[in-house]
């Protein structure tokens, strides 16, 4: 997929609880507060554990910034709070690979199935017709997640390096049909 994909998403993309919305530095705090758990980090391979201002500082600064990326921040319509992070991260390599988490004070209340079909929905406004994804075989719930949002599996692997060395990883891929 190309940059001009990642280019034409929307910055800002409204659901019934959640603005997903670009992170700004007002959303430093509760970065560090959801994502400086080390049960969250035991499931994802790009989060620093454990998860310091100066990562939340250089997410929102950079990594949030580089157009490779589309990043969203899960906010809640209530109070305009952070409770997680959504992203589509494009290479020339394949689809854009779909990425989240959610602060662990929120899990099974629906807001990522909520976010995701938002940015599923953006995604595919913009004729972005694959997308792929990535998690570990154990992670049941994003799993159960990711089928639920039409992903489905095409392959299993040993991670060979990284924080998932030796653990088992799941591909999935959701493709829209005409």
């Amino acid at each position: 997929m190309s940059l001009a994909h990642a280019a034409a998403l929307p910055t800002t993309i409204g659901c019934t609880r959640l603005v997903l919305r670009p992170p700004v530095r007002g959303d430093i705090a509760d970065l560090v507060a959801h994502a400086d758990n080390p049960r969250l980090a035991a499931v994802l391979a790009r989060l620093p554990s454990p998860y310091t201002r100066a990562d939340a500082i250089g997410f929102v600064e950079i990594v949030a910034r580089d157009p490779r990326e589309q990043v969203y921040a899960l906010a809640r319509r209530l109070d305009d709070r952070l409770i997680g992070v959504a992203s589509l991260s494009f290479s020339a390599e394949g689809p854009p690979e779909l990425g989240y988490w959610l602060g662990e004070t929120f899990w099974r209340q629906g807001y990522m199935s909520e976010a995701l079909r938002a940015v599923l929905g953006a995604a595919e406004s913009v004729s972005i017709a694959r997308i792929a994804a990535r998690v570990l075989a154990e992670n049941e719930a994003s799993l159960r997640l990711l089928e639920g949002l039409g992903f489905v599996v095409i392959s299993r692997a040993v991670g060979s390096c990284g924080p998932h060395k030796d653990r088992m990883i799941v591909r999935l891929e959701r493709e829209r049909h005409p």
